[in-house]
């Protein structure tokens, strides 16, 4: 059997990587959507095997998620976000962990997630800054 605390570094090394390696650009769908955003990000925003009233993670709600103009770069979006909520939903399942342990799991999860999509976002729109300040 399994000690617990190894299967707590599994998962979380495995979001972890999921989240800061990204996803492959070979595996984006072409650019071309003739969905508004609004249609796209109503399909985006559910995640399989989380409960619908599962909290969304800030930036994944489905008209944040609609709201970049190509496909491919929501997609990356949805990726990530599904990654995250699915951790997030892991993390507050675990009878293991008491509160405080879950609410740190929950910050580095989220942390993770919204480096990666504003890594994402800037490469989509290099121009773009965050309150001024260029990476």
């Amino acid at each position: 059997m399994r000690d617990g605390r190894s299967f707590k570094v599994g998962w979380g090394a495995t979001l972890c990587a999921a989240i800061v390696g990204g996803c492959s650009p070979a595996v984006n769908e072409p650019a071309i959507d003739s969905r508004t955003p609004a249609q796209r990000g109503a399909a985006l925003a559910v995640t399989d095997g989380i409960p619908a009233d599962f909290p969304r993670m800030l930036g994944c709600a489905a008209e944040e998620l609609g709201n970049p103009t190509d496909p491919a770069v929501a997609d990356q979006l949805k990726r990530i976000c599904d990654v995250v909520q699915t951790g997030l939903y892991a993390v507050s399942q675990d009878p293991t962990l008491d509160d405080q342990a879950k609410m740190h799991h929950a910050l580095m999860l989220m942390g993770g997630g919204m480096e990666r999509m504003t890594q994402v976002l800037l490469a989509a729109n290099p121009s773009s800054t965050d309150a001024g300040v260029r990476p």
